[in-house]
């Protein structure tokens, strides 16, 4: 799956969120192999802090799925519980 469809499906999954502020993706995304992750702000905040409540999106490339990360674990360990239960390999760290 190429980027730009991978972006429209997490815009679908963060349109779909209820916040009372208006939510978008941040222009860059980072291509983990096997997925796209797309991290969001409250889009009118002048310093694009990360919106509270919420981990980015990720969509994973084969399947079209896209989920959001929680932010009360590590991005990483969530990141390789997918790949181990699908089968993919996890070798990029989001830090």
């Amino acid at each position: 799956m190429d980027i730009a469809s991978a972006r429209v499906i997490a815009d679908g999954l963060l349109a779909g969120m209820d916040s009372d502020e208006p939510l978008a993706l941040v222009p860059a995304a980072t291509d983990i192999g096997w997925a796209w992750v797309f991290r969001w702000v409250v889009a009118d905040d002048p310093d694009a802090v990360p919106a509270p409540g919420g981990g980015p999106i990720v969509v994973v490339k084969a399947l079209g799925r896209a989920w959001m990360l929680l932010p009360s674990r590590s991005y990483d360990d969530q990141l390789a519980e997918f790949a181990a239960h699908y089968g993919y390999e996890h070798t990029v760290s989001l830090g």
